[in-house]
């Protein structure tokens, strides 16, 4: 998955779009609603979306609203996670000393669905996928949400043509669904 930095900067469109977008946040959260200003900047929204954003630049758009969406319930999915794979009162809680020394991270309960999504059900593989995400948590996050990206070789080389960009998007597709329906499960 391309960058947020790289992404934001490399349209100008992705930029207003994504400034319409925290603009349209402020109006939300204010205590008093506006519902004019709010539809006049999902007009505006709406238009950048259809007519001047690439795919991909959508696929990310689609992607950060899925883990925004998912962080907000984030510690919730954690522990609906932890009870579905391990039944276990010991066995979780022995997953879950583990995923508390991840605790500080930033994105602590989305590295920690990762670590569940990749540990195959094993306690002892907990602690491992826990000291990967302390040394750099991207590789660990890329191979839980990307599966299918993470697996493709090609998909990292920058000269993609249009075929393999096509590709590489319904991968990502694929993937986002597939994380989401995990997620849900």
């Amino acid at each position: 998955m391309t960058r947020a930095d790289d992404l934001a900067w490399s349209s100008p469109a992705l930029a207003a779009y994504l400034t319409l977008d925290a603009r349209l946040a402020k109006c939300r959260a204010a205590a008093t609603e506006d519902p004019a200003a709010e539809a006049a900047l999902l007009q505006q929204m709406e238009t950048i979306w259809t007519h001047d954003l690439s795919r991909e630049e959508r696929d990310w758009l689609e992607y950060r609203s899925f883990r925004l969406s998912a962080a907000k319930r984030g510690g919730d999915n954690v522990a609906r996670k932890l009870a579905a794979l391990w039944p276990s009162a010991a066995q979780r809680e022995q997953a879950l000393g583990e995923l508390a020394r991840c605790a500080d991270d930033p994105e602590a309960d989305r590295v920690q669905l990762g670590i569940l999504k990749l540990c195959e059900g094993r306690v002892e593989r907990v602690a491992e996928l826990v000291g990967a995400a302390l040394q750099d948590r991207r590789d660990l996050l890329f191979r839980a949400e990307h599966p299918r990206e993470a697996a493709t070789a090609w998909a990292a080389r920058p000269d993609l043509n249009g075929e393999e960009q096509a590709r590489l998007s319904d991968l990502r597709a694929e993937d986002l669904q597939e994380y989401w329906e995990w997620i849900r499960q």
